[in-house]
């Protein structure tokens, strides 16, 4: 080691050859708010983003991840979450991907899983069959349990608001 010790590491806060870290932890911590029901995590990549808008706002092009995850925020992604015993899961999960919206984020979430968010737990824990959810940020549609039904839905993306 010829060199001297760095006193400070600037951490740039905009994209470079790879994208900013603040970018990609806004865009995670949304996917997993959206997951977990837990706003906590919206709520700090909402932080994120505020912190760093006028800097997106006065160079744009510069701040791509930043803006694919403030996209999330006004327009969440739709996403499929699928529930149950784990071959069951793993058959809907490629029946769905393979006919369900390009856009469509499928987790397969087999029924022993340790942490399953508590509105799924509570709607499919009556039922031992597969249960889905088509959910768009903090909204899912009341379980599905039928395959067939679910695959007549997903084109659609028609989400009824579960209770």
């Amino acid at each position: 080691d010829d060199h001297e010790s760095l006193l400070y590491r600037a951490v740039p806060t905009h994209d470079e050859a790879t994208p900013s870290g603040n970018g990609v932890a806004a865009e995670v911590l949304l996917k997993l708010s959206y997951l977990t029901g837990e706003t906590r995590y919206h709520d700090a990549a909402e932080n994120i983003i505020g912190a760093l808008q006028s800097g997106a706002a006065n160079m744009p092009s510069a701040f791509g991840s930043m803006l694919i995850a403030m996209e999330k925020i006004i327009t969440p992604k739709s996403s499929l979450i699928i529930h149950g015993e784990a071959p069951m899961v793993s058959s809907w999960a490629k029946a769905c991907i393979a006919k369900g919206p390009q856009n469509l984020t499928v987790y397969p979430v087999p029924r022993d899983a340790n942490r399953v968010p508590n509105q799924i737990a509570r709607s499919s824990g009556t039922n031992k069959g597969t249960a889905a959810y088509l959910c768009e940020g903090f909204t899912c549609s009341k379980p599905c349990f039928s395959l067939e039904e679910l695959l007549e839905i997903l084109p659609q993306k028609k989400i009824r608001a579960s209770n």
